[in-house]
């Protein structure tokens, strides 16, 4: 069994869980490696330029790691703005991650 993985480094923290399964294979599926995500302000050198207020660009994951075997059953809980949907999304490689990589294998 793996430990909890904080999702990201803000206040809001996610957590992944992995419970195994009697009668697991004990064979890797997912592993993510280092895992981040960062947002960009959108058109901030323009913004910059007609000196307008900018934000700070948006850190939803940091440094995320874990393995998943198969036959575990695996959780992910976390508030609102947690990063639950942005790794869910660069798992299904919808979105590319800034930092670090997520590999999955097919199940049968």
């Amino acid at each position: 069994m793996q430990p909890s993985a904080p999702l990201n480094s803000d206040g809001d923290s996610a957590f992944a869980s992995n419970v195994p399964v009697a009668g697991s294979s004990g064979e890797r599926t997912i592993s993510i490696s280092h895992l981040s995500k960062t947002y960009p302000v959108p058109f901030a050198r323009l913004k910059a330029f007609l000196q307008r207020p900018t934000k700070a660009p948006v850190e939803a994951l940091h440094d995320v790691s874990f393995d998943v075997y198969q036959g575990e059953i695996f959780g992910l809980i976390g508030r609102n703005g947690a990063g639950k949907t942005t790794f869910t999304k660069i798992v299904a490689t919808l979105v590319q991650p800034t930092r670090g990589n997520s590999h999955g294998q097919r199940l049968r």
